[in-house]
């Protein structure tokens, strides 16, 4: 018993020390932010980044890649149809095209001639077309009948556009 009275005097005595309440620090709701929003922002940041270069490259599509494609119809279509007259026609159209979507129509498309071969000339570091085929893309396009053989010059445009540089920044409508 006497162990009792002890253990009950003990207690009693504990409860009645002076003792503070817990103390909760003072409550911050939004700084500093817990990692997982830290996390969330990075995501987001790295995310509009990202999403303008993806608009920006769906928008205009890689240039080299979609002529490459165009010229390869090209080839597709003279072996199937033959039509040497259209194939020169489409050429010179996807040329004209490529240049202005590189950079720009307000100089280049009305460029014609020996001024218009100068320029295809100027876009690439190596030499692609022989003389006779500049002179073809200069004036064969306007006579009634010119010779060029289609063939070598659907292989000198291949490696005209593929010596293109590879930005397309000046990319317009």
């Amino acid at each position: 018993m006497r162990a009792r009275a002890a253990k009950r005097l003990m207690a009693e005595t504990v409860n009645e020390l002076p003792l503070r309440d817990i103390h909760l620090p003072d409550v911050s709701l939004w700084w500093p932010p817990a990692p997982g929003w830290w996390i969330l922002v990075i995501l987001v940041v790295v995310a509009i980044f990202y999403s303008k270069r993806l608009i920006r490259w769906w928008r205009f599509k890689p240039v080299k890649r979609l002529s490459l494609s165009e010229l390869n119809r090209i080839r597709d279509d003279l072996n199937t149809t033959g039509n040497e007259q259209q194939a020169q026609q489409e050429i010179s159209v996807l040329l004209r095209r490529t240049v202005m979507s590189y950079y720009g129509r307000n100089l280049n498309a009305s460029l014609s001639g020996d001024k218009w071969v100068r320029k295809l000339e100027q876009l690439v570091p190596v030499v692609c077309f022989s003389a006779q085929q500049s002179d073809w893309l200069s004036n064969g396009r306007y006579q009634r009948e010119s010779y060029c053989d289609i063939q070598s010059m659907i292989d000198s445009c291949e490696r005209w556009i593929r010596a293109l540089p590879r930005r397309n920044i000046n990319v317009s409508n």
